[in-house]
């Protein structure tokens, strides 16, 4: 790292090591997954999300309260909302990811579109938090925990 003064006070520091290249190639990989998992809710296509995920993945959702596994998140969960929800999205730009070798944590709210039991739309908003693991398939999720945003949990 190189620190450059100027009258005395730090002016910018420059990371130098090579590491820090790997760590944005990595946040960008992360993105990706992000990316492509928005993508399978947007299609309600539950078998590419799935390879997103790791088999034994346990998860916490906004109609499961816990999903012990890929097979059970899927039939409890996403059978239950990817239905009646559009224009899925995780806000990258506020996402806060971190990685640590070959293990990704993400914390990021999304949107998206609800529809009511009548069928009429509304805004669906929440957060999510989401462990990635790097395997031999690429980065795959082995816990999510996705709820409604507080002030939004009571809307239909």
């Amino acid at each position: 790292m190189e620190t450059r003064r100027a009258a005395g006070r730090i002016q910018a520091t420059f990371r130098t090591d090579p590491r820090i290249r790997r760590v944005a190639a990595t946040s960008a990989e992360i993105r990706d997954w992000l990316e492509a998992f928005s993508s399978a809710v947007r299609s309600a296509d539950y078998a590419r999300g799935a390879r997103l995920f790791d088999p034994v993945a346990l998860g916490f959702g906004t109609v499961a309260m816990r999903a012990d596994g890929c097979e059970q998140l899927v039939r409890e969960q996403w059978r239950k909302t990817w239905p009646v929800t559009r224009d899925f999205r995780f806000d990258l730009d506020l996402a806060r990811i971190d990685v640590v070798g070959d293990v990704a944590w993400v914390a990021s709210t999304w949107s998206s579109t609800g529809f009511d039991a009548g069928g009429a739309p509304f805004p669906r908003v929440g957060r999510s938090s989401i462990v990635l693991r790097r395997s031999g398939k690429g980065w795959l999720a082995v816990h999510t925990h996705f709820s409604l945003r507080p002030d939004a949990a009571s809307a239909p």
